[in-house]
């Protein structure tokens, strides 16, 4: 458990990206990820990783073809969120882990605006890294949690 779902944004990507700096430096995401996403990621620029933004369509739908072309053997982590809660996009997340598992790769999703509206199962959508907020599910404000896969290290 976390203190707010930043702070398992925050852990999953400066975690996976620093625990596996052997593998590269890049770190993957959509354009259109929150601020909790993108900032830790900048942060990682200043340590000489490479942040690679995927653009999205009118809908905000991540361009599949395009996060096939920017994960590579240097990628450590890959985040996508399952549910934009400003335009209401769903994206593909099993699809998008095909991609990601494909290079053997790490996905991590922020599930924040999705869990309790969308199912989430991290075996069937091969989720390797979620983030939950408590008070997105009625919960008490000030709790978050970071689902790691056994296996992924942080």
């Amino acid at each position: 458990f976390t203190g707010s779902a930043t702070e398992a944004n925050n852990l999953a990507i400066k975690g996976a990206a620093l625990r596996n700096i052997g593998k590269g430096k890049e770190v993957v995401a959509s354009v259109i990820e929150h601020i909790s996403v993108l900032n830790p990621m900048k942060e990682l620029q200043k340590n000489g990783f490479t942040l690679n933004l995927i653009p999205v369509d009118s809908t905000g739908m991540v361009d599949l073809e395009k996060l096939k072309e920017a994960v590579t053997k240097n990628t450590t982590v890959t985040s996508i969120m399952y549910a934009n809660n400003e335009i209401g996009t769903i994206e593909p997340i099993k699809e998008i882990s095909k991609i990601v598992h494909d290079k053997g790769l790490y996905l991590h999703v922020d599930a924040a605006a999705a869990a309790g509206y969308l199912p989430v199962d991290v075996q069937a959508q091969g989720i390797d890294l979620l983030t939950l907020s408590s008070n997105d599910l009625y919960g008490p404000q000030g709790a978050g949690a970071l689902y790691v896969k056994p296996g992924v290290k942080l």
